[in-house]
């Protein structure tokens, strides 16, 4: 989530994962009926395909705006396929890990 998004709160607490000398920011946005939350780790964003070219936020989220919102299961399943169709063959560097979550009043 990015800081600036008009759904953003501030909210006090500690990060997932700490790493020394690091400065974090934190935001809080209520999620509606049906809305999706996905976290991921670095190593989603970071995986390279043969020429070095990272996935990057931009392609992660062309992946995510090309599937079916319907079946979060599905979504999962399809994502690891479009990330080792990116990768091409090349091993991951760093774990990929990812959770995708719906809210269902």
């Amino acid at each position: 989530m990015e800081a600036g998004t008009p759904l953003a709160q501030s909210i006090e607490g500690l990060p997932l994962g700490l790493i020394e000398g690091t400065d974090y920011i934190q935001v809080a946005v209520r999620i509606q009926p049906d809305d999706l939350l996905i976290l991921y780790t670095d190593g989603v964003t970071e995986a390279s395909n043969r020429n070095g070219e990272m996935l990057e936020r931009d392609g992660l989220l062309a992946i995510f705006r090309s599937l079916s919102m319907d079946e979060p299961a599905r979504m999962a399943n399809v994502l690891i396929g479009r990330l080792r169709e990116f990768r091409d063959g090349t091993a991951p560097d760093d774990d990929c890990t990812f959770c995708i979550l719906q809210r269902t009043d």
